[in-house]
């Protein structure tokens, strides 16, 4: 089979992404080191790469990841706020929970989009995605009814939508 150079460009990316991260995390820099983490990215990077970049070329893929940056630091600022506020919740005497489900219809149309808002609303914590059917409703189990209400008004699916272009015309 040949390869094309979507393919080999994609399977690069990949390589070089999981070796990045392989770096970053194993804090160790010696041969033996780097040369599991060269062996593990390689195999990754082969039966995966195309599951990470699922585009028909590379056009757009810097505004992407600028955009994609930009929403993971703005999550992550989200989950300091959503651990305090779950922290008093949980140390309150009176533990003021009202745990419910809420069904959620996200005006996403991308397949990884979904998945990225889904796992979002699993990472913050308080809310937890329990369910996304075929016409892509995403069920929510919610530590209190005011976690849901806070997650919508936070932006989360308008600032997922912009990541994937679905804002644009």
């Amino acid at each position: 089979m040949e390869k094309t150079n979507k393919s080999i460009s994609g399977f690069l990316i990949t390589f070089l992404a999981l070796m990045g991260f392989w770096l970053l995390l194993s804090g160790y820099y010696d041969l033996a080191h780097i040369s599991m983490g060269v062996v593990a990215s390689l195999l990754i990077a082969y039966i995966t790469h195309d599951l990470f970049l699922r585009r028909s070329g590379l056009d757009g893929l810097h505004i992407e990841v600028f955009r994609f940056s930009r929403y993971i630091f703005w999550h992550l600022t989200e989950i300091i706020k959503a651990n305090i506020n779950v922290a008093k919740i949980v140390l309150n005497p009176n533990l003021p929970i009202s745990p419910t489900f809420v069904k959620h219809s996200p005006d996403l149309e991308k397949g990884m989009a979904i998945t990225v808002f889904g796992n979002s609303i699993t990472l913050t914590p308080g809310t937890l995605t329990v369910n996304v059917d075929e016409d892509n409703d995403i069920y929510i189990h919610c530590l209190t009814s005011d976690h849901y209400q806070e997650m919508v008004e936070s932006g989360m699916e308008e600032r997922v939508k912009h990541i994937f272009r679905e804002d644009e015309d």
